[in-house]
């Protein structure tokens, strides 16, 4: 809440564009924003493997939760910003 205005849009910005690319490269689907959340779906698009689209979506949030922590956070560190978690 300290943050400038125009700040935390750049990073909320930032941070759902990256969010947004990691749920389309593991085939999901965004289905809308909510504030600074991303409600996405990942369908069965494959009828041979059931598990695949839990997989995917299992696999999409551990890589989520890497840019937060490998790459986002640092680049919030260097400005003495909040970290996200």
């Amino acid at each position: 809440m300290t943050l400038p205005v125009e700040r935390f849009a750049a990073i909320i910005q930032a941070f759902t564009q990256e969010m947004s690319l990691m749920v389309t490269a593991y085939g999901g689907y965004i289905l809308k924003y909510v504030g600074n959340a991303i409600l996405s779906f990942f369908p069965d698009n494959n009828s041979a493997d059931l598990h695949l689209s839990c997989i995917n979506a299992v696999n999409c949030a551990q890589s989520m939760i890497k840019i937060v922590q490998q790459g986002i956070n640092p680049i919030l560190n260097q400005y003495d910003y909040p970290e996200m978690s």
